[in-house]
């Protein structure tokens, strides 16, 4: 799925918050962790939320810049940024 880890990444997604499939590998982070859905990665958590209400904003589609990381040999992105697709 991830050729590296720990580099920049950018990509759109639809923000699942805490509906998360069980199909989406928790690495198990913190109980808080969100997901997003995105066409390049599949699902994929999401440490830090950019602000976004894991409730609220839940199937609304964003950019998401962050940092790909790994933990337990499972692929996340910690967030740095989250811009809304207008």
């Amino acid at each position: 799925m991830f050729s590296a880890c720990s580099r920049e990444v950018v990509f759109e997604g639809k923000y699942l918050g805490w509906k998360c499939p069980k199909t989406c590998v928790h690495p198990g982070i913190t109980r808080s962790d969100a997901c997003v859905e995105t066409k390049k990665f599949g699902c994929i958590y999401l440490k830090g939320t950019g602000n976004l209400d894991p409730i609220l904003d839940s199937g609304k589609r964003f950019i998401f810049r962050g940092i790909l990381k790994r933990k337990n040999n499972v692929p996340y992105v910690e967030v740095l940024e989250v811009r809304k697709l207008e």
